[in-house]
């Protein structure tokens, strides 16, 4: 695809047919499209005037007034969220480094084009507003990239070396039928995709209506599987004035999956989050650019254990996490009613069954700047849009956080305790308040100053349950993140024991007196310092350290030479049957209101 045939498909999505209906009426250049006129254009292509319109919009807003990837649009993003310079602390945890590679062919741009590329994704990966985590991103372009906008070229899959990135981010503009080798990638290249998720490492895939991105996606094992390929929807909604253009400030409104914080509790008590992805930093993100032609995510009807591995009598299976709503249709192509609701975006925890995890959004016009950024009138021209922007680089970031493989997740979470421990007192309690119901709440509340609730949520339950260093974590040579990951997949114990990261932050039953939660320092030969009041005496006893430690006598003062981890979990202790968490419901199948698989750490 070459020329005005691939420049106008980019730009527009009316597809090749038209373009070349174009091209055969004379229409040699965008400056030729350009100056025709919507009854022209409409003619032409046979598409509604409605279409012709939003067009010559598009067209008409080409013009480089969307920056790249700058050292100012890095700090504006870090600006909107609650960012914390660590540096000066020497004794800090490094924060886990997550790689992530994205992935593009044909027509996408990473910085300028017609769709003013990714730069605005990108920017917001690179601003490391969380203090526990870094991305380092890459970008390569499958042929050559147009203007040189990608850091390597002509990058097929099973020459860009996997096995350096944690997380492959897939943006595809071709079809099906270009033959391997040259859009599809070659059964080589499928492979050592394969071997990069069944080592843990994470996918995200994306495309738009029709078969735009099967090439790329449509032959990779569950990826493949989790997008549609036929038809398109229409999203776009009435922006101030009446105005239909995408680069408004207007989102659209989506549906988000409910999840219940609390097993045992009439469903009209019952408090829910939504999916870690979908956690924004006011509270659910509920929106998402609008377009006039998007894709849908995929549900497979059945799930074949040699493409959906099972493990210990489960199968993760494709949940979609938000549903969108189609709007008035303007082509004749499309046929969904208005009103019909489709899934936008929709994951697969690969985690409990030892693969890496899948990520599938709708549409790539979700993530390029002209539908965030807009031109003049976009999200980052007013007060209101601003505030969208933030939620929709808080979906970036979650995305990025959720994909990462199980050892990159435990270097987040023991980064993310680390560094609350010396921002937030999550130990300074009223002792009337001590008990551990409320102590773990306390503690929760107090990492959600620095990371999202949901995440933190589940993140709990993964440290709480033991799982989280597995078989099929990502392998590396050498420390990355502060955690050194060996080839069996385990992680080292850092700073808390296993046994006590689960009392501690759990609250599970421990035996003893009270049942109270205890043993909150080393399990042998504890030898800690209690100062309760004005008086200190060194003592061995780990029933009383871990007493004092729940009951907030202690505050901050319970500690163990060179463990000061160990002090950021033991006011999360809890009297049995009061989980910290709130209590985690059983994997339900998925349905909104119940708890799922899918929602998991």
């Amino acid at each position: 695809m070459s020329g005005i045939e691939f420049d106008i498909e980019e730009l527009t999505d009316i597809g090749t047919e038209r373009a070349n209906r174009l091209r055969a009426a004379g229409f040699e250049t965008l400056e030729d499209v350009r100056r025709a006129t919507t009854e022209e254009l409409a003619a032409v292509t046979g598409i509604s005037r409605r279409l012709a319109e939003q067009m010559k919009e598009e067209l008409g807003g080409v013009g480089g007034e969307i920056t790249g990837v700058t050292a100012e649009r890095i700090a504006e993003i870090r600006d909107r969220f609650k960012h914390y310079e660590w540096e000066r602390w020497h004794w800090r945890r490094p924060p886990a480094e997550v790689d992530v590679l994205i992935h593009g062919e044909g027509g996408i741009k990473f910085s300028g084009g017609g769709f003013g590329g990714l730069t605005h994704v990108i920017s917001t990966l690179k601003s490391d507003p969380w203090y526990w985590v870094t991305f380092d991103v890459t970008t390569a372009h499958r042929q050559r990239a147009p203007a040189g906008s990608a850091d390597m070229e002509r990058g097929d899959l099973d020459e860009v070396s996997l096995s350096d990135y944690d997380e492959l981010w897939l943006f595809g503009v071709a079809g099906r039928g270009g033959g391997p080798g040259d859009i599809e990638p070659s059964a080589s290249e499928i492979n050592a995709v394969e071997s990069f998720m069944d080592d843990g490492g994470g996918v995200l895939t994306t495309g738009d209506h029709s078969d735009l991105g099967e090439g790329i996606t449509g032959g990779i094992p569950r990826v493949g599987k989790m997008r549609r390929y036929d038809g398109w929807l229409n999203t776009l909604r009435s922006g101030p004035g009446g105005s239909t253009s995408e680069r408004d400030d207007t989102p659209q409104k989506i549906r988000v999956r409910e999840y219940p914080e609390y097993r045992f509790r009439p469903r009209f008590l019952r408090t829910t989050h939504p999916h870690p992805v979908l956690c924004g930093p006011e509270g659910p993100i509920e929106i998402l650019p609008d377009h006039q032609h998007e894709g849908a995510v995929n549900v497979p009807s059945s799930y074949p254990t040699s493409e959906w591995p099972r493990k210990g009598g489960h199968q993760p299976k494709v949940e979609p996490i938000a549903w969108a709503q189609v709007v008035d249709q303007p082509d004749p192509n499309s046929d969904e009613p208005r009103g019909t609701e489709f899934p936008v975006i929709g994951v697969y925890d690969g985690h409990r069954a030892d693969v890496g995890r899948i990520a599938a959004d709708a549409t790539w016009h979700h993530w390029f700047d002209l539908h965030l950024r807009g031109g003049g009138s976009g999200f980052d021209d007013t007060p209101q849009g601003r505030q969208h922007l933030e939620k929709f680089e808080a979906y970036f970031l979650n995305l990025a956080v959720w994909l990462a493989p199980p050892g990159r997740q435990s270097a987040m979470w023991n980064a993310l305790l680390w560094g609350a421990l010396w921002r937030g007192p999550l130990v300074m309690f009223d002792p009337q308040q001590a008990a551990g119901y409320h102590s773990g709440g306390r503690a929760r509340n107090a990492l959600g100053q620095f990371a999202p609730q949901c995440r933190i949520r589940h993140w709990w339950r993964t440290a709480a349950s033991g799982r989280g260093s597995r078989a099929g974590t990502r392998s590396r040579s050498g420390p990355r993140g502060g955690v050194r990951h060996r080839r069996d997949g385990a992680v080292p114990p850092r700073g808390v024991p296993g046994g006590d990261r689960h009392r501690g932050v759990s609250g599970r039953r421990s035996a003893g007196r009270g049942g109270r939660v205890r043993y909150l320092v080393r399990p042998r030969g504890a030898d800690a310092v209690l100062r309760v009041g004005g008086r200190t005496r060194r003592t061995a006893d780990r029933v009383a350290v871990g007493l004092a430690a729940a009951s907030g006598l202690g505050q901050r003062r319970v500690r163990r030479r060179h463990a000061a981890t160990r002090r950021s979990l033991r006011r999360s202790g809890t009297r049995a049957g009061h989980s910290a968490a709130g209590g985690w419901p059983a994997p339900g199948r998925g349905r909104p209101g119940t708890r799922s698989d899918a929602a998991g750490s």
